[in-house]
């Protein structure tokens, strides 16, 4: 078999970052930038392995922090761990795929690090504020001015300064008065790498990757239930079949659908909204119409379906279709040919279709008014989204990054230490658009820098001290307790892992267990 048909698949944590096609020379990877692929991430050593092409096989030989080589290691399908959650896999193909780049000297994409976020946690508790590291330093002090401000007094006015790096920060120190330790040690310039903490006075600062995605609507995930269902969409983009997206209204559908035509196949992305058209103009929309077909119709025109040939169709709110919509769906689904409306030619369609809905289309289907055949064909990939209210760790982050997407038309902004508790304990009934209208309105009603908790509607009511117990509406509590006990039945009762689902920490699953009298 010829070199030319090994490919060689560098993976992050299961997500394809590059296939690397291998000629007749060594390919050496790392995070030098003398690397034949250079992966920026920090951790990684200058050189952390060499590729060897054979005529059958592919070797793998380790780099050691001397620089010498470990014994050769001969590359198979099953992957091979370089560490720090990288992997190499071999894939054998039939011939070198057309798509595909020679391996060369250019940086490899790597999703975790595209943004890094630095984290600054008062105390204990929820209260932290958020800055995101981006293009420019992030100065860090007691003072107004500073891009980050510390309600501590054993923090400088001007303490010091971050400067963003590949896989991490430089932290320079600005003659403060009580030092910047990091590890135990004081430190005058230092690089931080991401998960690093340092100690500024009394507070405590932790540098933290922040997953987002580089899809046209950018997805922001802390909660551990949200980065498992983006790392579950990269692996379904992947593939071609249809995916179907579950989840309440204003949860992010049409942002996951954004991420799967993104990270897939590529070619255009169509839009197009099932809800609130009659079935004629429905199947106008769908499939076209040519010249003449009815009253008005004076041009030919093109429905979504040939609009996204060859790239993406995301059809929302697919189970408001009728019977007779569903048939006509379904029948393209089996063929995937569309015939416009006063048209007689068949037109092939070439069309990754991505459905969305937020009610139960199983429900729909026992009771009659939802084909089961259509069900099984738009559902053999399936993708919930959790809604807003069971993760937490999410709505501080969205709004910052709301708040980010708003500063060059509206200027800079930032949340007040007293109002991430009220975001935290609000219900989100609109979930992730309900927060965006929030911080949209706040930011326009509000000109000054800092948004306060007397900023905040009245429907943001006050938390009581979480050490009192917390006494929640009736229907409020019914609802929180059926989650809980959805997520425990999930988990067949283990706490650690029924607390990852409701993206919350294994203490406070227990103080609402103890709170809603489960234990």
């Amino acid at each position: 078999m010829d070199s030319l048909r090994h490919l060689v698949e560098l993976r992050h944590r299961g997500e394809l970052l590059r296939t690397l096609v291998l000629r007749d020379r060594p390919l050496d990877l790392g995070s030098a930038p003398s690397c034949d692929v250079v992966i920026p991430d920090a951790e990684l050593r200058p050189r952390a392995a060499l590729l060897e092409p054979g005529a059958l096989h592919v070797s793998l030989r380790r780099v050691r922090s001397d620089g010498r080589l470990s014994s050769a290691r001969v590359l198979s399908t099953r992957p091979v761990s370089l560490g720090f959650g990288y992997q190499l896999r071999l894939r054998v193909a039939e011939a070198e795929p057309q798509c595909l780049d020679d391996a060369c000297t250019d940086s490899v994409p790597v999703p975790e690090l595209r943004s890094q976020s630095l984290v600054l946690w008062i105390g204990k508790g929820p209260e932290r504020v958020r800055r995101r590291v981006g293009a420019r330093p992030i100065s860090v002090g007691s003072a107004e001015d500073n891009d980050l401000v510390l309600r501590d007094r054993a923090v400088s006015r001007h303490h010091c300064r971050f400067e963003p790096l590949a896989g991490g920060c430089l932290v320079r120190d600005l003659e403060s008065r009580n030092g910047t330790w990091l590890a135990g040690l004081r430190v005058g310039v230092a690089r931080v790498p991401v998960g690093s903490r340092l100690r500024l006075g009394r507070t405590e600062v932790c540098l933290e990757a922040e997953t987002i995605e580089p899809a046209a609507e950018r997805m922001v995930a802390r909660s551990s239930v949200m980065i498992g269902t983006l790392a579950e969409a990269r692996r379904f983009a992947q593939l071609e079949w249809p995916v179907l997206i579950h989840g309440e209204t204003g949860s992010g559908k049409e942002g996951l659908a954004r991420l799967i035509h993104a990270a897939g196949r590529g070619g255009p992305l169509v839009v197009a909204n099932a809800g609130g058209l009659p079935d004629q103009l429905l199947e106008s929309e769908l499939f076209g119409h040519e010249r003449g077909a009815f009253t008005g119709a004076e041009r030919v025109h093109k429905g979504f379906f040939e609009r996204a040939s060859g790239g993406t169709l995301f059809l929302d709110e697919v189970g408001e279709l009728s019977l007779r919509s569903q048939a006509q769906l379904l029948r393209v689904l089996e063929t995937w040919h569309v015939c416009r409306v006063g048209g007689e030619t068949e037109i092939p369609v070439d069309v990754r279709l991505v459905c969305a809905t937020h009610r139960d289309l199983r429900a729909l289907v026992e009771a009659g008014s939802f084909r089961m055949d259509l069900y099984y064909r738009i559902a053999r990939l399936v993708l919930e989204v959790p809604p807003l209210r069971t993760r937490s760790k999410d709505v501080v982050a969205l709004a910052e990054h709301f708040l980010e997407q708003l500063r060059p038309e509206l200027g800079p902004r930032r949340l007040g230490r007293d109002v991430v508790p009220l975001l935290l304990h609000h219900g989100w009934p609109g979930n992730v658009r309900e927060l965006r209208n929030l911080i949209e309105r706040l930011t326009i009603l509000h000109p000054g820098v800092e948004i306060g908790a007397q900023h905040l509607p009245p429907e943001f009511a006050r938390p009581v001290d979480a050490a009192a117990p917390v006494e929640l509406p009736g229907r409020l509590a019914a609802a929180e307790r059926d989650l809980v006990l959805e997520a425990l039945a999930r988990t067949r009762g283990r706490k650690g892992l029924a607390a990852q689902t409701l993206g919350i920490s294994r203490h406070a699953l227990k103080r609402r267990l103890k709170r809603l009298r489960l234990v």
